[in-house]
């Protein structure tokens, strides 16, 4: 959902330029390669990362809001599956991005929605 809000319809053509991206393309060539700390500031543009930083903030703020709710469940799990609460986290995920820009840290260091925050991917194809 976050990469299509930025990129768009992920196509063939994206998801080979989003694959072919340098700080991604480390990831393909090994999977098990490691994410620098450095990877966290926005500046490093290793789109991963900051949707991790992203998703992170985002949750933790969920739960705050959320966490009695969450508790009181019987079954956890079950309850995390169902699709209301994914579409409830989703949801969530989409008002945090609108509110990012009131919210300042390494990963996210200008005055705008995360999503824009976003580093623009070459669209040939190519690693460079």
């Amino acid at each position: 959902m976050i990469l299509s809000l930025k990129y768009g319809t992920l196509d063939n053509q994206t998801c080979e330029a989003l694959l072919k991206y340098p700080p991604l393309w480390i990831h393909v060539e090994d999977p098990f390669a490691e994410i620098k700390e450095d990877a966290r500031k926005a500046e490093s543009k290793h789109i991963l990362n900051l949707i991790y930083e992203f998703m992170r903030f985002a949750l933790k703020q969920w739960v705050i809001e959320y966490g009695a709710i969450v508790r009181a469940q019987p079954r956890l799990k079950s309850y995390l599956a169902q699709r209301g609460t994914v579409d409830k986290l989703r949801s969530y995920l989409l008002e945090a991005n609108d509110k990012i820009p009131d919210y300042v840290d390494s990963w996210c260091p200008d005055k705008c929605s995360f999503i824009k925050q976003l580093p623009d991917i070459p669209m040939g194809g190519s690693k460079t």
